[in-house]
């Protein structure tokens, strides 16, 4: 598939109709929350072979979607369809590399994607980032000193009119020229900066650039980096390819029976009134759940390879002691905003320690399904949908245990749940590496367009290159402190007290964005009404 397209995208901040994924009907939600939880069994793949296992699962499920109000005429034929569609989620399954289906279509993990040997080397890399004094330490702002910020894209961001690009000069004239004036969704102040990746034939990645906010000296863990990226491309191919080409919905169809007719009544008053109660009487309701028939099988056809992404990339540990033993989890949002484009997500759990078990969960923003007039028992029953309900839906949730790598679209919210410690009189942690892909058909400005911003890296790396031979240059023969002066002149180039400033302000536009994103568009509600 070309990678020309561009994606849909949740940068939104109303919603119109017909906007968001279509909305399952209830029958549906339930069978995909039960293939999902038989997907978290142990090697699931090997049971589904096995009938006693079926019959089993298969009885536990029809007494799950009675309990849960379907009609009787619909649990058996509804978990025949689970079971047939599991042997397909199975075979999508990648034994060498363990990419499988996660808890939703579109959404994909694996628990061996990246080798342990690679997995320690990461461990090992980030060390020297921990491993400094606590002054140094950032500690991500509002989180009550229980994430500690290692690679951050919020800090040192693109700063519209002050950040230079080589070339041409941004300003948010050129945002302006792209994105729609006062809309919320768009920054027209900052914007994070990814790293260019050259993607091979084969798969492997290189970067192009730096990564914000790690220096260069840390070769070691670029490299790393870059080997996890390439991990993570089969995943992302993935991702895209669902995002171009979704899933059909397993269920679409019902029927009312017994529509009145006019031989049955006396005038076209009474006709009216009849038609008007059989178009609100849910009884009548007839769903179809139709037998599996292959649909789920697909071979991945967005492509990555011979080709630059783009990547923010992002380093976090979240620190529980004794005296803070509570992670309270995280809000339901979604990366970036207009200005990145970012359509997918990855990220690596690459180390934990005694914690308990945290999920990652996701939702999504629905349309309005087509009803009859004023229909609120109709809109239950196929729906379970109500009047002035929000127009969304969940996506189900994955464990996010060390050693899984998750990767999903930008077009679901997602939120971390809480957590705590497992021994509260000792420390516990979980580390991250988060990978957020652009949308392949946007270029935005990135690391290979804009020089490092931290000043000290940058009077450091002059020092380095200069050296201290004063035939070597006339700059050698200035001392540090005029060197100094003539970098704090050139405004593209920050201080942390100047970066953290910037930061803050870029927060709080963020989470202003977040709150309309979330109540106008990803919460908006539904109205019944007379068509």
């Amino acid at each position: 598939m070309s990678a020309t397209i561009s994606f849909y995208h949740p940068f939104h901040t109303e919603k119109n109709y017909g906007d968001g994924l279509p909305m399952l009907m209830a029958i549906e939600q339930d069978m995909c929350q039960l293939s999902a939880s038989l997907r978290e069994k142990p090697e699931y793949w090997r049971k589904i072979t096995d009938k006693a296992i079926c019959a089993k699962w298969k009885s536990e499920m029809v007494q799950q979607l009675t309990e849960a109000g379907h009609a009787s005429y619909l649990v058996n034929v509804a978990a025949d369809f689970v079971l047939d569609e599991l042997l397909d989620y199975a075979a999508l399954r990648d034994a060498s590399t363990g990419i499988e289906v996660s808890c939703w279509d579109s959404v994909w993990q694996s628990d061996s994607l990246v080798p342990e040997k690679v997995q320690q080397v990461l461990r090992d890399g980030v060390k020297i980032l921990e491993d400094v004094p606590d002054i140094e330490k950032d500690w991500h702002p509002r989180s009550d000193g229980l994430v500690l910020d290692l690679v951050h894209p919020s800090l040192y961001p693109f700063v519209y009119g002050q950040t230079i690009v080589n070339p041409p000069a941004a300003t948010r004239n050129e945002v302006i020229k792209h994105y729609v004036l006062n809309d919320p969704m768009t920054s027209i102040k900052h914007s994070w900066l990814p790293t260019d990746f050259s993607i091979n034939a084969a798969g492997k990645a290189q970067a192009k650039g730096y990564i914000n906010n790690l220096a260069h000296e840390h070769t070691a863990l670029y490299s790393t980096i870059e080997n996890i990226v390439t991990a993570f491309v089969p995943l992302f191919e993935r991702v895209l390819s669902d995002l171009a080409k979704p899933i059909p919905q397993r269920v679409s169809s019902y029927e009312r029976l017994g529509e009145p007719r006019d031989s049955d009544c006396e005038d076209q008053e009474e006709m009216d009134e009849k038609y008007n109660e059989w178009c609100t009487d849910a009884s009548n309701i007839r769903i179809h759940v139709p037998w599996y028939s292959g649909q789920l099988i697909r071979v991945p056809s967005y492509s990555l390879r011979d080709r630059d992404i783009q990547v923010v990339v992002k380093l976090a540990n979240i620190i529980l002691t004794p005296g803070s033993p509570k992670y309270p989890g995280g809000s339901w949002h979604i990366e970036g905003m207009m200005n990145e484009r970012i359509a997918a997500s990855g990220i690596y759990y690459y180390d934990e320690q005694n914690i308990t078990e945290s999920r990652l969960a996701f939702r999504a923003a629905v349309s309005e399904p087509k009803y009859e007039q004023n229909d609120r028992d109709g809109c239950s029953v196929i729906w379970g949908l109500h009047d002035e309900e929000t127009l969304i839906q969940d996506r189900g949730s994955v464990a996010t245990k060390a050693g899984r790598a998750i990767a999903f679209p930008n077009i679901l919210q997602h939120r971390v749940s809480p957590f705590e410690l497992v021994d509260t009189l000792r420390p516990g942690h979980r580390k991250i590496l988060a990978l957020f892909l652009i949308d392949p058909a946007v270029h935005i400005f990135s690391t290979s367009d804009v020089p490092m911003q931290q000043r000290d890296w940058f009077l450091n790396s002059l020092v380095d290159a200069i050296g201290t031979d004063p035939s070597s240059c006339h700059l050698a023969k200035l001392p540090r402190e005029l060197l100094d002066m003539i970098v704090s002149m050139c405004p593209h180039f920050m201080t942390k007290d100047q970066a953290f400033k910037i930061r803050e302000e870029l927060m709080d536009e963020r989470t202003n964005f977040a709150r309309q994103n979330d109540d106008r568009y990803f919460r908006a509600s539904f109205s019944l009404c007379e068509h």
